[in-house]
Parts: C-alpha cells; structure tokens; sequence
C-alpha cells in the first residue's frame, strides 16, 4: 500500500471584502485670536437696575397701606 499523500498547504488568505479605513493626517490648526473690538460702556447690572426702582415702590406701599381701625 502507498504512503498517504502529504496534507496540501493552506491556502493564502484571501483579500478581505472591505478595504482598510483611511486615516487622515493630523492638520496643523491655526492659533486663536481674540477680536478686537471696542469695549462697551459699562452700565449698571439689570438686576440692580430693576431693584432700584421697585424697592422703593415696595416699600412705599407698605408703609402707606391702610390700617385697620379697632
């Protein structure tokens, strides 16, 4: 009887069906810069603008409510 013929070497692999992502080159960004513009004036905040005016109001109305009389 003859020897068994010797396995068959394996196959290469074959190509696979989606090609390799690309990667992208790192891209030098450029620096930042402020803007330059002009400053605004400065003015009073909102809030103390709004209490400026309705404490007063307030506390008028309190003190000049009427009273009851007993």
């Amino acid at each position: 009887m003859p020897p068994p013929p010797p396995p068959a070497p394996p196959a290469p692999p074959s190509p696979s069906a989606r090609p390799r992502p690309h990667v992208p080159a790192a891209v030098a960004l450029p620096h930042y810069r402020r803007t330059a513009r002009a400053k605004p004036k400065s003015s009073p905040n909102v809030v103390t603008t709004t209490l400026l005016i309705t404490a007063p109001a307030v506390l008028a109305t309190a003190i000049l409510r009427p009273r009851s009389s007993r």
